[in-house]
């Protein structure tokens, strides 16, 4: 059963980004993933995700290689012929727009992504992986995208226990620890991080909108 990867790319993104701010180029990615959703396929199976570097990722069910760049041609003229507000001015936006599918180009969902990675000629540098501690699903998600903005990869708990439970599979650089959590608070959590051998080093930046506690 064949399926289809197509990433669609916001050339120059980082000079828009250091033009508008990170406020602008979210705004731009939430236009774009909009007019993705409606210009792709409404259909059950069809997936846009954001990604980092300005790519949002369209992943498409029984979709083989002809079709997918079909869809791609449809993509790249529905959004060049636009536009957008960005940082409060209009621009146009180019795109890059690569694409790789199942089982034509890879034998797996990684090998796809490896290939659309190197068709996209993103360098091979391991991204900063980041933990969000957050009981708030809003707050982890804003802090998330934004710091994907900024190239980061970001994992997320909603709770301490969740946290440990994720520390113990996968390791991380720096962690983002709310300090008012029910069941496990950032402070209990932060002194059984440094308590353990693997984490103990891990830099912990306290999150917290108040408090008087050290």
């Amino acid at each position: 059963r064949a399926f289809s990867i197509l990433v669609v790319a916001v050339e120059d993104f980082e000079a828009l980004k250091a033009q508008t701010g990170v406020d602008g180029v979210a705004q731009l990615l939430k236009a774009l993933e909009l007019d993705l959703k409606q210009t792709v396929r409404r259909r059950a199976g069809d997936v846009v995700v954001r990604w980092q570097h300005g790519e949002l990722i369209v992943i498409m069910a029984d979709v083989d290689r002809a079709g997918c760049r079909a869809i791609a041609d449809r993509v790249r003229s529905a959004v060049e012929r636009r536009t957008y507000a960005v940082g409060g001015s209009a621009c146009r936006v180019n795109l890059r727009v690569t694409s790789a599918t199942y089982p034509e180009d890879a034998s797996d969902p990684e090998g796809l992504l490896r290939i659309v990675e190197e068709r996209l000629g993103h360098p091979a540098i391991p991204a900063l992986r980041l933990l969000v501690v957050d009981d708030e699903p809003k707050a982890r998600q804003i802090l998330k995208e934004m710091l994907e903005l900024h190239g980061m990869e970001v994992v997320t708990a909603a709770s301490g226990p969740e946290a440990l439970e994720l520390l113990k599979a996968q390791a991380v650089q720096v962690i983002l620890l709310d300090v008012a959590m029910p069941v496990m608070d950032g402070y209990q959590l932060y002194h059984l991080l440094k308590e353990h051998p693997t984490t103990k080093d891990v830099p912990v930046i306290m999150v917290t909108g108040g408090g008087d506690r050290p």
